[in-house]
């Protein structure tokens, strides 16, 4: 049903795909998280991938 209130607990790769099509449909973008002055500064409590 629409207007149902559903509550989910994400973490890992799952929480950041799901926060990332969220912040699409508020009209947020990936480069809008950018810091420009300091584009690649590290996070605070951010957790690096290994790309293999």
């Amino acid at each position: 049903k629409e207007g149902n209130v559903i509550k989910k607990r994400l973490k890992g790769l799952p929480a950041i795909a799901f926060q990332h099509e969220l912040d699409h449909l508020n009209g947020i973008m990936f480069y809008d998280h950018i810091d420009e002055s300091a584009p690649y500064k590290d996070i605070p409590g951010a957790t690096a991938f290994d790309r293999e």
